[in-house]
Parts: structure tokens; sequence; C-alpha cells
């Protein structure tokens, strides 16, 4: 009757142990990079939705631009484009453009008339 474990089988333990090790290494890698994907894509779309808001409800609407906006901690930052364009005296159109340098970028557009907004 023999004691313990022959080399071979220690090594080849230790490479199955290795392998299931990187795979999860890996695997949570993978995650954890979607999941900041879709939370910046979330980021983008809400400051694009929440900046459409705010322009449709004002009296006057402001001059095009773009400005650049940072979260909290300076993590990610945004830059908004903004472009209104009267198509006429009653109809003008809005156009949001935000883009992260992580990576995403949406862009909203809305016809408003006057008196709705």
């Amino acid at each position: 009757m023999r004691k313990g474990f022959s080399l071979s089988e220690t090594v080849i333990s230790a490479a199955v142990v290795l392998t299931v090790a990187l795979s999860l290494t890996i695997s949570a890698g993978y995650f954890i990079e979607k999941r900041t994907l879709v939370e910046t894509r979330r980021d983008i779309l809400t400051l694009a939705r929440i900046t459409m808001t705010d322009y449709e409800t004002m009296d006057e609407l402001p001059e095009d631009g773009t400005y650049l906006i940072e979260s909290p901690g300076g993590l990610n930052s945004f830059t908004v484009e903004t472009e209104i364009a009267t198509l006429s005296n009653t109809e003008r159109e809005i156009r949001v453009l935000v883009t992260s340098e992580s990576g995403g970028r949406v862009e909203l557009v809305r016809r408003i008339y006057a008196g709705t907004n």
C-alpha cells in the first residue's frame, strides 16, 4: 500500500487547479469590464435625457454649444454637444449628443413647437 501522491498526480492536479483559477479570473475581469460599460452607457443616457428635459422646459433656448461634465470623483468625463435648429417661426429641433471618454454615445433629437415647451 502506497502513501501520498506521486509526482505526476501532483503536477496534473496543480495544472487543473491553475486552469480553473485562470478561467475564473478571466471571467471575473470580463464581467467587471462589461458591467462598467453598461453603467457608463446608463450614465450617458441619463445625462442626455436630463439635458433634453432641461431644454424642453426653458422659455428661451440657449445657444448651441459643447461642454464637458466630469462625474463625481473624476472617474469619467462626458462631452455634451447641443444644437438647436430653427425650422420655422414656431418649430425648433433640439439635438443633444453625449459621449464618454470610456466609450459610448447617445444622441437625442426632439422637435418642439411654440407654446408646447
